[in-house]
């Protein structure tokens, strides 16, 4: 009995968990091909979505990454609530704000501000500093 029990909570919990969940963000293309969420295609919810002025403050969702030296983009969900997917350019305060540093703001969901240009319909991420 106490053992059906546990596995209807650990059912329920499931369930729930599942319920709450945001949606999946979609990492950056790991063929190299960068794509935006928020940039004229469709947003998550089926709308879309201006691309906002640089900079955006938001929370670092998902990296793409192959090594903390190697970030090759990242998806943020921005304040206003709209996820945004960039490309990882040459950081130019790279020494104050190393790209694997990302990881660390994702894990501890401090916001980061992010500088960036349009590149072939991509966001191109060229400035990251704490935002908190």
């Amino acid at each position: 009995m106490r053992q059906a029990v546990a596995w209807t909570v650990v059912g329920l919990f499931v369930a729930v968990l599942g319920a709450c969940a945001s949606p999946a963000a979609t990492p950056p293309d790991p063929t190299g091909v960068p794509a935006t969420a928020s940039s004229g295609g469709s947003s998550p919810s089926g709308s879309t979505a201006p691309v906002p002025d640089s900079p955006v403050a938001g929370v670092i969702l998902s990296v793409d990454s192959r090594g903390l030296n190697d970030v090759r983009g990242f998806t943020l969900r921005s304040s206003s609530g709209d996820l945004l997917i960039f490309t990882m350019g040459e950081l130019e305060n790279g020494d104050e704000f190393p790209p694997g540093h990302l990881v660390e703001h994702q894990a501890a969901a401090a916001p980061v501000l992010v500088f960036f240009r349009t590149e072939g319909g991509a966001l191109l991420a060229y400035r990251i500093e704490d935002a908190g």
